[in-house]
């Protein structure tokens, strides 16, 4: 049997790929078989070419690869956004939750201030009655007092009565409320000599009008040293 290639040779195999005979000169063993040299030229050729796709194939899945690295960030960082807006929408719901309970707060404090001063009135109205003194508006004398001034201590009618931070005033004093602690004090001076002519009146109006009065006075007084 003569060799495919080279007639005058003899043959000594065949090529596994082509199936022809080979002479010594066209054999070539690659990768433990037999071959023929033009199929190795061949198939090294195709490896050739099958290495190059392999690279650009390598070359598309590391692309790929940091593309989805690239993506995996960027869904780290919109959920890190997400996480800081949940947290300031619950700061916001909670401040609106505290700016609720004060406002609850400064609406139950108002209700007890009233329900104080309407308790005050009604005290008042109960000192009068208890001493049986029938008192006259300073202003209309022919009108029922109802209540003192607190700043100059004048018993005054519905019409004069005036509230004032939850105190009560006549309208004269509420007109000139910048007159000063001085002026107060003296008008305690006065109030006190007009009483201390009938002692009688002045012993059951103390309690009633010169009390507060006097508060007040004194409440002015620690306010300043504060």
């Amino acid at each position: 049997m003569k060799c495919a290639r080279h007639p005058q040779a003899d043959a000594i195999g065949g090529c596994i790929r082509c199936e022809q005979l080979v002479c010594t000169e066209c054999k070539i063993i690659w990768l433990g078989r037999v071959y023929c040299k033009f199929c190795v030229d061949e198939l090294v050729g195709i490896e050739a070419r099958l290495a190059v796709q392999r690279e650009f194939l390598l070359k598309k899945e590391a692309e790929l690869t940091r593309k989805e690295a690239e993506l995996a960030q960027k869904e780290a960082e919109l959920a890190q956004k997400e996480i800081e807006t949940a947290q300031k929408k619950s700061e916001l719901v909670q401040q609106e939750i505290e700016q609720e309970r004060k406002e609850n707060k400064l609406n139950a404090d108002l209700e007890a201030f009233k329900k104080s001063v309407e308790s005050m009135k009604i005290k008042q109205n109960q000192d009068i009655h208890k001493h049986n003194v029938t008192l006259k508006c300073f202003y209309h004398p022919k009108y029922d007092a109802i209540a003192g001034c607190i700043r100059c201590g004048r018993f005054i009618c519905k019409k004069c009565e005036a509230i004032v931070e939850g105190k009560v005033y006549c309208r004269p004093c509420v007109d000139d409320m910048s007159t000063s602690e001085t002026t107060q004090e003296a008008w305690l001076d006065e109030i006190k000599t007009l009483f201390a002519e009938k002692p009688e009146t002045h012993e059951q109006s103390k309690a009633i009008c010169l009390q507060p009065l006097e508060t007040n006075l004194k409440d002015n007084i620690d306010t300043t040293e504060v």
